[in-house]
């Protein structure tokens, strides 16, 4: 029972590295739950996990936690899945509370002058992404016919008309 106790915290711990480290979603955690599982712990095969991501992908929900799920059903049963999944969503749920923890006990730090010209020069951001999108645009479509040019400005125009409603 010990030796299952300490392969249940070393999941947790596993998992809960992987979620706090990793940036880039559910797919940038793929090939560390391979690394850590497969090579480094040896728990599955490749073969193993190679089934686990095929069938996290076609499950509802994010895929990094149902390979977590997925991944602690196979090493410790139903106890696992519970660990892998907590150690992989505790990172986030942490760092989602400190921030609201934060914005909801520092809202005095809204009130100051500067902060709300910050907020309001955040405003224009949209704006010049727009404007860069159109420069990207006008410099793909300048080496294409005249027709394909028009027809892609007039859609990149009726977007931003679109996004104004």
């Amino acid at each position: 029972m010990e030796k299952k106790s300490k392969k249940l915290l070393t999941l947790f711990l596993t998992f809960l590295k992987i979620g706090a480290f990793t940036f880039g979603g559910g797919y940038a955690m793929i090939p560390l739950i391979q690394r850590e599982i497969v090579e480094n712990k040896k728990w599955l095969s490749d073969d193993d996990i190679l089934e686990i991501i095929a069938i996290s992908e076609s499950t509802p929900g994010p895929i990094a936690i149902n390979s977590a799920t997925f991944v602690g059903y196979r090493t410790c049963g139903v106890l696992g899945s519970v660990a892998a999944t907590l150690g992989v969503v505790l990172p986030s749920f942490v760092i989602i509370f400190a921030i609201s923890f934060v914005l909801l006990n520092l809202y005095w730090l809204f009130d100051l002058r500067f902060a709300k010209a910050a907020l309001r020069k955040m405003y224009s951001i949209p704006s010049l992404i727009i404007a860069c999108l159109g420069v990207l645009a006008f410099l793909v479509l300048r080496n294409m016919p005249l027709w394909f040019r028009l027809f892609h400005m007039f859609r990149y125009l009726i977007s931003i008309a679109l996004e104004k409603l």
